[in-house]
């Protein structure tokens, strides 16, 4: 059983904090919505006034806020976390924030004498809920498993990144992924539905196909990730194609905004030599872009 200060108790940070206290945890939470620490109080969980409070002989502070200013505020500002952390306590930064400013705050909070891990969390808050985040660790291997027993509680799925700064790195890395292909399939189920193609009809081809299955988990490993850029679908012939669909979105009067700064770079592909390559070798013409 743990003490933990718990500093920000919103559409995530409720869910995780209340995890943490169904387990057993000693947990004081503070946020500045009023509403929110009242109701995470009506939970059995000790309420602070301030992110100080929350903070005081806690053996671990953890973070879940909304941006980078507001994080270096509630550590290092008047009244926050850092002046008022206990001789020992580690500080668990789960925020979503520039890798920069996360290095940048550590290596403050570090000079004062605390030590800062980064893990931010992967999923919604629907698993936050039931307990089931993925949890994206920047830490070393002394800290992880120090901090492992929490980050139990709050997911089920824990993956170490490397040194400290690689979590929130890594998050990110995710979640540009994640937020394009959104866009992707908004453009993709829009050119269906101007093909008057139902969507139940487009979703069953497109879960069968590397479209909805991922080329992460299709043809990157079996191709590029390999060395392997002999052609099992030429990039030439992945750039015809998608000419072909920009031709048909056009034509129904659809946008694809993402489709035509892809066919930028199949284009440079191409005129740089490499039609004739898998097209999962876009992963090597993507540096050298200019």
């Amino acid at each position: 059983m743990a003490r933990i200060g718990f500093i920000g108790l919103g559409n995530m940070g409720f869910h995780m904090a209340l995890n943490l206290l169904g387990k057993g945890h000693v947990v004081a939470g503070y946020d500045r919505d009023e509403g929110q620490v009242a109701a995470f109080g009506q939970e059995g969980a000790k309420v602070c006034a301030s992110a100080a409070e929350a903070a005081e002989d806690a053996e671990f502070v953890i973070t879940m806020l909304p941006d980078g200013p507001v994080v270096e505020e509630v550590m290092l500002g008047a009244g926050g976390t850092a002046a008022a952390m206990a001789p020992g306590a580690l500080h668990i930064d789960m925020s979503t924030i520039l890798p920069t400013q996360s290095d940048a705050i550590r290596e403050a909070l570090a000079a004062r004498g605390v030590t800062m891990i980064d893990a931010p969390v992967g999923r919604t808050a629907s698993e936050a809920r039931t307990g089931k985040l993925l949890i994206i660790v920047g830490s070393d291997s002394e800290q992880l498993e120090r901090a492992r027993p929490l980050f139990e509680c709050m997911g089920d799925t824990i993956v170490h990144c490397g040194t400290a700064g690689s979590g929130i790195r890594m998050k990110l890395v995710n979640n540009y992924m994640t937020t394009v292909t959104n866009l992707v399939t908004a453009e993709t189920l829009t050119l269906a539905a101007s093909c008057g193609i139902e969507t139940a009809t487009a979703l069953e081809v497109l879960r069968g196909t590397a479209a909805g299955r991922g080329h992460i988990n299709t043809t990157y490993p079996d191709k590029v990730l390999k060395g392997d850029v002999t052609p099992g679908f030429m990039i030439a012939l992945a750039r015809k194609d998608l000419v072909l669909g920009l031709k048909t979105a056009e034509g129904a009067g659809v946008k694809l905004t993402t489709g035509a700064a892809a066919l930028d770079v199949y284009d440079f592909a191409v005129d740089a030599g490499q039609g004739g390559e898998d097209w999962t070798s876009i992963l090597n013409i993507v540096p050298d872009l200019p």
